[in-house]
């Protein structure tokens, strides 16, 4: 360090030597923690998304023993329940922030994914926001965000005219399916759209018994999120919660078959 000084007038400089050995040492040894850490986050969240993966195959070779098509029928759902939780290790696995992972993001991947299981010609489209959040956030959306898709590939798909041509939807020109992921009014918004006939006269989500709604229902008051059903030419599912601290930006991607 040099301080100038006066010494009876005349200008002189203070010089001032300190050996910072140790310290510049101390901040390598903490850097070298914090990517040992990093990298051991990295390997737990790639060892959890290989035995999730582990789990949904013995969960596949149980149902091929089952002599009921019902029972290899749920199987198969919780398979694919395991695999959407999977999928949020994996997106972990590949990014640098180990902290937070893009809502948006991994709805196109699971839609996507979904799709090709249950109905591989579906038009689909997703329209998602950037919208981070933490995995104890993102679990939650991920099954949620399953059940909805799942519900919509298999029962909401446009039903043929008399022509054969499908019956016009909601979802829009072109599109079987829509996806939306966002915020609305400082809250994140998942939204599933189909051009299906939509549910029978007098349903009411809130006390449907099938297994698929009851998680839906259970998980968005686990967000403290509300669930929403509109009904016209098709259904229209969407959960909305909190924002709570999770970072976003207004970037909006578009996938098409």
């Amino acid at each position: 360090t040099l301080v100038p000084i006066d010494l009876n007038g005349e200008p002189h400089v203070l010089a001032g030597v300190t050996d910072v050995t140790d310290q510049l040492e101390a901040q390598a040894a903490v850097t070298r923690s914090l990517r040992e850490k990093e990298t051991l986050l990295k390997e737990i969240h790639h060892r959890v998304k290989n035995n999730l993966q582990v789990i949904s195959s013995l969960l596949m070779l149980q149902s091929e023993q089952m002599p009921s098509e019902r029972a290899r029928e749920l199987l198969a759902e919780s398979v694919q329940r395991v695999r959407s939780m999977a999928l949020i290790h994996q997106q972990l696995y590949g990014v640098e922030s180990l902290e937070r992972i893009d809502l948006g993001d991994y709805a196109r991947t699971l839609a996507e994914s979904l799709r090709g299981a249950l109905a591989p010609h579906a038009r689909l489209r997703v329209d998602a926001s950037v919208v981070e959040v933490t995995v104890d956030t993102a679990v939650p959306f991920g099954l949620i965000l399953n059940e909805l898709l799942t519900n919509a590939f298999k029962y909401g798909l446009p039903q043929r005219g008399e022509g054969g041509e499908p019956t016009p939807g909601r979802t829009g020109e072109g599109f079987d399916i829509v996806v939306e992921v966002g915020i609305v009014e400082e809250r994140i918004r998942v939204a599933v759209t189909d051009s299906g006939k939509g549910p029978p006269e007098g349903f009411d989500p809130a006390r449907s018994s099938g297994l698929g709604l009851q998680l839906v229902r259970t998980l968005s008051r686990q967000l403290r999120g509300k669930l929403e059903l509109d009904v016209d030419r098709g259904s229209r599912f969407a959960v909305t919660c909190p924002r709570g601290p999770v970072r976003w930006s207004e970037t909006s991607t578009e996938g098409v078959p």
